[in-house]
């Protein structure tokens, strides 16, 4: 069941990413979150995001690599 909220918390910020009108469309994907692209794009915002994670240690790295880690994984799967 937990796994499901993290799904859904993932999702969410897959689309608040997309939807989100201070930023460019051109710039991410419908499959990057909101605080991976604070990472990879270093937003100031990333500041926000991590203080609202604050159990997680550099929340906005780990959801980049976990999105990284999203994005190879589908790959792999279109090359089988």
């Amino acid at each position: 069941m937990f796994e499901r909220f993290v799904k859904i918390g993932d999702a969410l910020s897959q689309l608040g990413n997309v939807l989100w009108p201070f930023w460019s469309i051109k710039d991410t994907t419908a499959n990057e979150s909101i605080s991976g692209r604070c990472f990879r794009e270093k937003r100031i915002f990333r500041y926000v995001v991590n203080t609202l994670f604050f159990w997680q240690e550099d929340h906005c790295k780990r959801a980049y690599e976990k999105d990284l880690d999203r994005a190879k994984r589908l790959l792999e799967e279109v090359k089988d």
